[in-house]
């Protein structure tokens, strides 16, 4: 079972693969993500070049933004989507 915990101060958060027997559903097997993660970071075009290296897809490229923001989407290889982003500075 792959699983990654998340940390950021005091709260933490995980994710696993489908686990049917347990009742845990993967975006995959509902036919896309039902949940749209965030992270704001310092360098998410590193971030984003790992992730697609470990096998995640690129949905909307990483790009500065009219809206102050350098940002874009990718879908991990068990379907979630994360929008990787930070803020640009004048």
């Amino acid at each position: 079972m792959a699983f990654a915990r998340l940390a950021s101060g005091d709260f933490t958060f995980s994710l696993s693969e489908e686990v049917p027997e347990w009742g845990w559903t993967s975006p995959i097997t509902l036919g896309g993500s039902p949940v749209l993660m965030q992270l704001d970071l310092d360098d998410c075009d590193a971030v984003a070049a790992r992730m697609e290296a470990e096998g995640a897809e690129i949905v909307i490229p990483i790009k500065d933004r009219p809206y102050g923001k350098r940002e874009g989407r990718l879908r991990d290889p068990f379907g979630h989507l994360w929008i990787l982003s930070r803020e640009l500075t004048a």
